[in-house]
């Protein structure tokens, strides 16, 4: 079974954040025992509008291209995170196909190996938010999320936010990056795509005004993103429509802020760091931690990700003793 360790970030936008945390210091919060939230203000994201419609219509079938180029490792896969200012409410598990270049598979097997995803999406007031995470294959002959995937999410993210624009950000385990199968598709011009599905589903139904959803996906793009969606359907909150493929017509013809970093072999996303701790300064805590955790095998001390604790991460921590403080 794969091991990660998922950490959710989430840059609020606007003055009104401001309330929550210091400028200085970023609130955290442990969610589900691992994962840790942070969530500092982002100003630059502006106040979206709602698309012409909360329920998408049918598939729209247009397909897209896009540059190519041979990464370092690891690497940013997919980045879509020009923002229109544009959200989708998402009260049902609302899923986007992640695309990568086929290109970056060095290794063509249509595995990736995932270090971090950001979404990013829209309180509309101050609202206690629960929200969960999810990733899935596709399934090679539908196209579909494999059920199985949508089990579970991958990680849950609360806090109660003030209204505004967040980055959700979920890190895997620098040592245990996440492994990801993609499913392959040539665009009309020649173009190869690997995809898998993600994206979040919030908690919570709109208000009797229908605006008032706990979060709400940002859009992004228009680029070589496609505008198709993969919805669970809306019945929970009292609506009709059906899980399956849809778009969101007219403004804007885009997807979900997303970004997507790793690699296209583990060995290429694994990432060595004697900053233990992960606070940018390697300093005594990150020394302790070695030491306290001598002869284990594996975790956030094992700082050359060889499976075990011992004097190798002693001395990287040693030879880089200082560095970013």
């Amino acid at each position: 079974m794969m091991r990660s360790r998922t950490y959710l970030t989430l840059l609020a936008a606007g003055a009104a954040t401001l309330a929550m945390v210091s400028p200085s210091h970023a609130q955290r919060t442990v969610v589900g025992g691992k994962p840790r939230v942070t969530i500092t203000p982002a100003p630059w994201m502006p106040t979206p509008a709602p698309v012409q419609s909360i329920f998408p219509t049918v598939k729209q079938n247009d397909l897209f291209s896009g540059s190519d180029f041979f990464p370092a490792a690891p690497t940013t896969l997919l980045d879509n995170t020009t923002t229109t200012g544009f959200y989708f409410p998402a009260p049902n598990i609302v899923l986007d196909d992640a695309n990568i270049p086929d290109t970056r598979d060095t290794d063509g097997d249509n595995t990736y190996y995932l270090t971090q995803i950001e979404y990013s999406f829209y309180v509309p007031a101050n609202l206690d938010v629960t929200g969960e995470v999810y990733i899935a294959g596709a399934d090679s002959t539908t196209g579909d999320p494999i059920a199985g995937d949508l089990a579970s999410p991958v990680t849950t993210f609360s806090g109660t936010l003030t209204a505004g624009s967040y980055i959700l950000t979920v890190e895997f385990e620098r040592c245990s990056p996440r492994e990801q199968p993609t499913v392959s598709f040539t665009t009309s011009i020649g173009d190869t795509y690997d995809y898998f599905w993600t994206g979040i589903k919030f908690v919570g139904c709109p208000g009797p005004n229908g605006t008032n959803f706990a979060g709400m996906l940002l859009a992004s793009g228009p680029d070589f993103e496609d505008d198709v969606f993969w919805w669970q359907g809306n019945q929970s909150c009292g609506g009709t429509a059906g899980q399956g493929y849809y778009w969101f017509g007219g403004n804007p013809r885009a997807s979900f802020y997303l970004k997507v970093i790793g690699a296209a072999t583990q060995e290429d996303a694994i990432v060595t760091s004697p900053d233990v701790d992960g606070n940018g300064c390697v300093d005594d805590a990150d020394l302790l931690a070695v030491l306290f955790d001598f002869g284990g095998s594996g975790g956030a001390a094992d700082v050359n990700c060889d499976g075990v604790v011992d004097d190798a991460d002693l001395l990287e921590v040693l030879f880089n003793f200082g560095n970013g403080c």
